[in-house]
């Protein structure tokens, strides 16, 4: 500021003595000229021109002295200009520098303000999913159980017939395990694997006689994408949240209901079938549930029934991806996949064949038939399409898992391209498929129980038979003992006589003492030696009647508890419905 108004000043000095100049020049021509006129036109007047000239050069001479001051004023004026130039040009370059300094510092402090906006914006959207985290959870709490009483009743009894299959039926059948031989390692799922099966198909009542088709896959392969298609066809107010954020963060089962309005609920782990606002469900997504620990603690599965034609005997169960890094979401849904009758898996026609981490989770843990679902088939030509399903095609080959069927679809198609494949698979009969199974058990056990009790019985008899025909042989040879005994005792008592000359010796017959003799050596030497044999051979099949007789016990002991354990089996499995 300083150095243009010098400029300014300058400008304006120069200018005025240029003026000055220029107005003493301009008087200088007029006299000039005026003398030039007085020559011309008067010769007499030289001598006065002459001085008047004299005058007029002495008046130049000071003119031009002046106007030699002015120029060395100007000269000065310039030095000064040029001097006040340079400090200006050397002001305004480190002016210059202080406005790079201060738009560096306006930049730094620009952007300190900008990353602080950010982190405020993200710690206000993470206070925000907070509250939403809590407000859900409070809700969950707050849920309340449907039919309460009823449906607790019913499915305390099914875990009744859990509890007694896996402790009191399971200690008898392991008391009992030598009769099934190497079956009985097979029995090992009907206590838990199958029947924890068995006992989730039972408690969920909204499944009762319908088909369950489980769309599952990576994320983002357009699963839900793919429900909603088939419920907005039947309903279009109906549908699921889908994106990024708002993806199936829970096992989600969607049936049909006579109600215009959908209802919401949610199975709790220690199965209670809750009540879920809509406003509450849509809360959902797997930002909220990241802030939520152990939200497996509190749901298990949500449960949407709403009025849908193409529902009718179906219910669908959307899964969270496989592939989102998330290891809740693969246990989540590997926990219920297996109960379905059918699973759908999605592939992303853009990711080109089916990755190899879908390929490992396929082969450890599906169980059930599978389809392949090649979606999003309009962003592709013809042509790409037929070579990602070839090689989709190859892989299952290779690795010998069987596919049931290939399936392209778009969101563009109509529904019916899946509705189709859908309707036409059946019941797996897994309910049937497990009370068939541990019937089989019951019933060879029962038989393997029964001919081994037969085969006791009859090897008791056997036994008892034999000893009582030893029995009966040594009564006999004892009495036979007797009898020559007492014929020996006799013949000694009526063929001994006193002697006659010595009172204190008898004498006997020599036939007598042959009698005699005979009679002590078949005792001694044959019936003795019999009778010793013969006391063997039953103390031999007493401890046989013995060792049968325990195990005979033993066998008849299981055989009636097996019974027992059976009928009160029987008993519990009728109370919620169920024959065995």
């Amino acid at each position: 500021m300083f150095g243009l108004i010098s400029k300014k000043k300058v400008d304006k000095l120069i200018e005025e003595k240029f003026a000055e100049s220029s107005k003493i020049l301009a008087e200088k021509d007029s006299e000039l000229q005026s003398i030039k006129q007085s020559v011309i036109t008067a010769n007499n007047k030289i001598e006065e021109q002459n001085k008047t000239i004299l005058r007029l050069e002495e008046k130049l001479e000071r003119t031009e002295k002046q106007l030699k001051n002015t120029e060395n004023n100007l000269d000065d004026l310039q030095d000064e200009y040029d001097d006040e130039v340079k400090e200006l040009k050397e002001s305004n370059k480190n002016l210059k520098k202080d406005k790079s300094d201060l738009e560096e510092k306006y930049s730094s402090i620009q952007k300190k303000a900008d990353d602080a906006e950010k982190e405020l914006r993200e710690k206000n959207d993470t206070l925000e999913v907070k509250n939403i985290s809590i407000e859900f959870v409070q809700e969950l709490l707050k849920a309340k159980e449907v039919t309460a009483g009823k449906e607790d009743d019913y499915y305390s009894k099914i875990e009744a017939v859990v509890d007694y299959i896996q402790n009191d039926f399971k200690e008898c059948v392991t008391e009992c395990k030598e009769f099934l031989g190497n079956d009985y390692e097979k029995t090992g799922k009907l206590f838990e694997e199958d029947l924890n099966y068995w006992a989730a198909s039972q408690k969920k009542v909204w499944l009762k006689n319908k088909r369950t088709i489980a769309f599952v896959g990576g994320f983002s392969a357009g699963k839900t994408s793919i429900v909603n298609k088939i419920l907005s066809s039947g309903n279009n107010s109906i549908s699921l949240p889908v994106g990024i954020k708002a993806t199936t963060a829970i096992p989600t089962y969607i049936s049909n209901s006579s109600t215009k309005i959908p209802a919401y609920h949610f199975f709790t782990p220690d199965n209670k079938l809750k009540i879920l606002t809509e406003e509450t469900f849509k809360k959902v997504d797997k930002k909220i549930l990241s802030e939520i620990d152990g939200i497996s603690n509190l749901i298990k599965y949500f449960v949407m029934a709403c009025d849908n034609n193409n529902l009718e005997n179906l219910s669908i169960l959307d899964t969270p991806g496989f592939l989102s890094n998330d290891k809740e979401d693969a246990e989540r849904t590997i926990e219920v996949i297996n109960e379905c009758d059918a699973l759908f898996w999605v592939i992303d026609v853009n990711d080109g064949t089916i990755k190899q981490s879908s390929l490992k989770t396929i082969k450890e843990y599906l169980r059930k038939p599978l389809y392949i679902v090649i979606n999003k088939v309009d962003t592709k030509s013809p042509g790409e399409i037929s070579s990602v399903e070839c090689s989709i095609k190859n892989i299952f080959k290779k690795e010998n898992i069987a596919v049931q069927n290939y399936i392209r679809f778009s969101i563009k198609d109509s529904p019916a391209v899946i509705l189709n494949e859908l309707k036409s698979i059946s019941d797996d009969g897994n309910e049937s498929d497990y009370l068939d199974e541990l019937k089989d058990m019951i019933l060879s056990l029962q038989k393997e129980l029964r001919a081994k009790y037969s085969k006791l019985s009859k090897e008791k008899s056997g036994y008892e038979t034999k000893a009582i025909q030893e029995k009966e042989t040594i009564d006999f040879l004892i009495d036979k003992y007797k009898e020559i005994c007492e014929e020996v005792k006799k013949t000694i008592t009526d063929s001994f006589k006193k002697h006659k000359f010595r009172a204190d010796q008898y004498e006997i017959s020599e036939e007598n003492y042959n009698q005699i003799s005979n009679d002590l050596n078949s005792l001694v030497t044959g019936m003795l030696y019999e009778l010793s044999d013969s006391v063997k051979k039953y103390g031999e099949a007493a401890k046989n009647v013995q060792d049968v007789n325990n195990n005979y016990e033993d066998i008849k002991a299981k055989k009636k508890n097996f019974e027992n354990c059976k009928k009160q089996l029987e008993g519990k499995l009728k109370k919620i419905g169920v024959e065995l």
